[in-house]
């Protein structure tokens, strides 16, 4: 393309300015250096004023009006287009048109201007900037700004600047200095009276301004950020400046891949006159200036520690209050699968001489492999259990001094994965051998022979999984004992033995899952508390003690209704907790404009109308869609969709009610096209080639949505295409589905997959078309609950990862995904970014360094600007794995420094070793409940970990039922550690619980893990796809 020809990468970039640091650089800023300060771009404004003008002829629209959301904005242009007197959408006339058709009078602007920009403080970019000039590289900072950031931040650094504005243009002749920062407001200036912005105005660049410029720039760098070249009159003066030979260079830096022409014809007759002109694809303004000062002066300590200084906030202390349980009437309890342990008090260690180039791990594995050791290394050193002949027998060739002993702590323990490896380990040898069965050290288990499943595989083996938990301010752990099977035969498949595993346990509920644990408990400690020595009988006294007793948690179920009891307690307990009612959804309601609310999605909607359906109604709009179908299935198909316009005859179960039609569920229509309409497109059932299969999807589904902006194009794949759905070639891996989707996002428009089997599953209909319809809705940008219980000055995100390999399994990307919600729970913009240098561990899970980390924070504000009023107060963030120190001060530094101060970090993961059972008390006697766990039960495990159950039992839709979605097996819950913030246990497992209920890709009552979570993994696996990350955000319903 011959854009490339002016494009060099942002690597190259930083390598150029650092290279040139020694000569003279000037910045230009646009609207876009100021979006993390709290200020609005260019483009918010354009659509600040639009909804003003809007509002302003339909007043009635305003409660449900958010000109954030994707939806709002195609409504209100659409209307603005029906007028006939309003501008194209994008075109470069509406910034200057609409700030004169909002406010005619001059004055009335200059006001506007002034309330956006007052008590704004300068975020970090402009701090940076100001060390540059520090650092002698920057001259002068000319802006098309009304902020006075600039000013500001000059201030802040005792640097004086030099302003010069419409209202005084002396200053821009001012000779140089090391103490003096020239700053231009190309503009104006809020706090003076001269402000441009109509078309008048803006033509009217000042001649001082634009000779200046031509003079200025004959031998100084000039670097362009925040700024999309929208006035004339300044690319104008800024193509005369370049188009004069002279050694000053010109970076245009743009937000993302995108260059208009304006700006191409600029670097064009600057690359004409001899000039170095290029253009760089960055990720805004802040990041930018961070990237260019960190690599810059990564030779000089000094510097390099200012700029970590500047960067850190050092009223930002990394702190975390703990969980606390406030004052309950425990009323209730459940019975866990954890028995109090007491472990060794000491283990041995010793030094050995390993040989070069040689695994450590694998070395050890090899010395000790079919001896009753075990061991494991450790910071140079050996630690392990066993017969001290023993250990002198497998080291003796390379054991380095004595063995001895260390004494060791629950906290080493707990703190340190290789001794709780170790610890567990001789656990389960000792319990194994001393009850005469079977184990599988290297994988926590213990099994027993007599007991084989019947299963068309040999070889399976019922058997229990071992794990250590740790409580705070405890002599003692609890061993976790969860029923499972072992597989001696390593032939069984990995389908197979899910199969297995399903059949074994998902039938077992209350009673049976309880009396499988009883009986396990029996086979190992035959009705008494275990007590052994490791070696058996040793006398070496590595001594482990077992509880014969099940620890039970006492719950508050105040908030399910339950009346306390008098005094209840039981020596038993070893945590206690609380259940945490069903968090409420708003709906539109029926026959008034008033909210009405429901716990329950699908009741919610056959009883109210969606959320937004005030809003929308004023347009009368149905929901349509265009349609990519083999031409051998389109009766199939057509008869299928049109079907999601009737009603489904079904009986109602516990939650899924019978489909009532589209109309009657979303109070709105569902257009399905005409099979002979240009909005139905047929295609050849034999397609030889995945790849031109999914090109010509995309190409095909892009022309339909250019032509219909508000449709979903739905896409037929029959089973003659099941070769097409994925492959793994040569390194390459293709998925089709994600391939859509990822085309989809880059162009915007929305789409839904349909397989053929989807079609054939009559059994399933009544559900089918309950989940398609919910789709359909929710892609058409529409809105069908939002959660009520959220704090309305709290912001949310989720933080997920995805991981690129390339041909030899090296990893060669891996994408970030930021993903906000607002106080009523919906999903708004995400944004994906390419992290430089992520750390990996083990897992393959990758952690950012401080930099990065930064940079994230900044995105999630560029996320909060973007797409919402005004900036939270309290910012909640999620994601599965844990943070990192650098990353808690890179994240909460970078929100601080916006002014937000109130972060809670915490990490959400699925807490496989713990099983509970529900229990009932009747006359003071505990009895086993009939359904397994309520959804909602949460208690502290540590001081910043807890437990929350977001799969269990819920109400039916019945009068006095339980229901227990899925049916299968024992739930596990979440277990959920705040690594920064204060907020308290309860507040954060009830904002989780919520959000469990606001992922629109699935219309279950729930899903087991937050929206926050689901998406933004997914999100990022998806975009890894795409070919550029900067810049962009998107709507995460492109992707679903």
């Amino acid at each position: 393309m011959e854009e490339n020809i002016f494009k060099i990468d942002f690597d190259a970039f930083l390598r150029s300015f650092r290279q040139n640091r020694d000569g003279s650089f000037a910045f230009l800023l646009g609207a876009g250096a100021s979006i993390t300060s709290g200020i609005q771009s260019a483009e918010e404004c354009i659509w600040d004023w639009k909804k003003q003008i809007y509002i302003s002829n339909n007043p009635t629209c305003e409660s449900f009006l958010d000109i954030h959301a994707d939806c709002c904005k195609k409504r209100i242009q659409t209307w603005l287009d029906e007028q006939g007197i309003y501008p194209k959408e994008n075109s470069q006339e509406e910034y200057v048109f609409y700030a004169e058709k909002t406010f005619p009078i001059s004055s009335d602007r200059t006001k506007y201007f002034k309330n956006l920009c007052s008590n704004k403080s300068p975020n970090i970019g402009y701090k940076l900037l100001c060390l540059l000039h520090k650092y002698g590289v920057l001259k002068s900072v000319w802006t098309t700004n009304f902020d006075g950031l600039v000013e500001r931040a000059a201030h802040q650094a005792n640097i004086t600047p030099i302003s010069v504005n419409l209202d005084y243009t002396d200053g821009i002749y001012c000779a140089e200095s090391n103490q003096d920062l020239l700053y231009v407001a190309l503009h104006g200036d809020y706090k003076y009276s001269k402000l441009k912005n109509t078309a008048r105005e803006l033509d009217s660049q000042k001649d001082t301004f634009a000779d200046r410029l031509k003079e200025y720039f004959v031998d100084k760098n000039l670097i362009v950020i925040g700024y999309s070249g929208r006035d004339k009159s300044l690319m104008n003066a800024l193509t005369e400046a370049f188009a004069r030979p002279g050694s000053g260079r010109l970076y245009w830096c743009g937000y993302g891949a995108y260059m208009n022409e304006d700006v191409k014809s600029l670097l064009s007759a600057a690359k004409k006159a001899g000039r170095d002109a290029m253009f760089v694809e960055t990720d805004g303004f802040d990041k930018t200036l961070i990237s260019i000062l960190l690599s810059t002066y990564n030779d000089d300590i000094n510097k390099s520690q200012e700029i970590y200084k500047l960067l850190e906030d050092t009223g930002n202390n990394i702190s975390v209050t703990p969980f606390v349980l406030k004052a309950s009437n425990f009323n209730g309890c459940i019975k866990t699968n954890l028995y109090p342990v007491i472990l060794p008090h000491d283990i041995f260690t010793f030094e050995i001489n390993f040989p070069k180039n040689t695994n450590q791990w694998d070395f050890v594995k090899n010395k000790i492999k079919g001896k009753n050791l075990i061991a494991a290394p450790y910071k140079g050193k050996i630690f392990a259990y066993g017969y001290s002949e023993l250990i002198h027998q497998a080291f003796s060739d390379c054991l380095r001094g004595d063995i001895s002993r260390l004494p060791l702590s629950l906290k080493d323990i707990k703190n340190n994965s290789t001794l709780k490896s170790i610890v567990l380990k001789t656990l389960i040898c000792g319990l194994s051998s001393s009850c005469h069965k079977n184990a599988s050290v290297s994988k926590y288990i213990i099994w027993n022979k007599d007991w084989a499943i019947t299963n068309p595989n040999t070889g399976v083996y019922e058997a229990v999984k071992f794990n250590l938990i740790f409580l705070d301010n405890q002599d003692y752990a609890l061993l976790s004992i969860v029923p499972t099977l072992y597989f001696e035969n390593a032939n069984i498949t990995k389908e197979q033995r899910k199969i297995s595993m399903s059949f074994y346990l998902d039938k077992k509920h209350n009673t049976e899952y309880d009396e499988l644990v009883s009986k396990w408990e029996q086979l190992l400690f035959n009705g008494s508390n275990k007590v052994f020595d490791f070696p058996l009988k040793s006398n070496y006294n590595f001594i482990f003690k077992i509880s014969k007793n099940r620890g039970i948690v006492a719950i508050d179920f105040t908030d399910k209704g339950v009346k306390p009891l008098n005094n209840f307690s039981d020596k038993r307990t070893i945590y206690s907790g609380i259940y945490i009612s069903e968090p409420t959804l708003m709906f539109s309601g029926k026959s008034s404009h008033k909210i009405e609310m429901d716990t329950n999605p699908m009741r919610g909607l056959l009883k109210n109308n969606p959320y937004d359906n005030e809003f929308h109604s004023n347009f009368k709009n149905n929901i349509k869609l265009g349609i990519i179908c083999p031409s051998s299935k389109t009766i199939l198909l057509r008869d299928f969709l049109n079907g999601l316009n009737g009603a489904v005859q079904s009986t109602p179960t516990d939650y899924v009610q019978p489909y009532m039609g589209f109309k009657n569920v979303y109070s709105t229509l569902l257009d399905v096209p005409a099979t002979n309409s240009e909005l139905w497109i047929g295609c050849n059932d034999y397609q030889a080639n995945s790849i031109k299969l999914a090109q010509n999807i995309c190409t095909f589904a892009q022309k339909m949505s250019n032509n219909n902006p508000d449709i979903v194009v739905v896409i037929f794949i029959p089973k003659s295409w099941s070769n097409h759905r994925s492959f793994k070639d040569n390194g390459e891996i293709f998925d089709l589905h994600s391939y859509i989707k990822a085309y989809a996002a880059q162009n915007s428009f929305a789409t839904q997959i349909i397989e053929e089997k989807t079609i054939s599953n009559t059994k399933m209909k009544n559900q089918i078309y309950w989940w398609l319809s919910l789709a359909l809705f929710v892609k058409s940008m529409r809105t069908p609950w939002a959660l009520s219980d959220l704090s309305t000055d709290t912001a949310y995100a989720g933080i997920g990862y995805s991981v690129k390999k390339g041909v030899n399994d090296d990893v060669n990307i891996v994408v970030g995904c930021s993903h906000i919600y607002n106080n009523k729970g919906q999903g708004l913009r995400y944004k994906l970014s390419q992290i430089e240098n992520p750390i990996l561990d083990n897992k393959n899970n990758p952690y950012l360094t401080y930099e990065e980390s930064y940079k994230l924070g900044i995105n999630i504000v560029e996320l909060f600007v973007k797409s919402m009023d005004k900036m939270p107060h309290r910012v909640v963030i999620h994601k599965r794995t844990p943070f990192k120190e650098n990353e808690i001060k890179g994240i909460t530094d970078a929100l601080s420094h916006t002014g937000i101060k109130n972060v809670d970090l915490v990490t959400i993961t699925m807490e496989e070793s713990i099983k509970c059972i529900e229990q009932t008390i009747r006359d003071s006697q505990i009895y086993n409940s009939r359904f397994p766990l309520s959804r909602g039960i949460c208690f502290a495990v540590s001081q910043y970990s807890c437990l929350l159950w977001t799969h269990g039992t819920i109400d039916s839709i019945m009068p006095n039922r339980n229901y227990y979605p899925g049916g299968r097996g024992i739930p596990s819950p979440l277990k959920i550690t705040k690594f920064h913030g204060s907020g308290s246990m309860q507040t954060i497992a009830k904002e989780i619980l919520g959000f469990t209920k606001m992922n629109w890709n699935s219309f279950n009552f729930y899903t087991k893990f937050p929206a926050t979570i689901d998406t933004s993994n997914t999100l990022a696996q998806v975009g890894n796809l795409l070919g550029h990350y900067n810049g962009r955000t998107y709507d995460y319903r492109y992707f679903i």
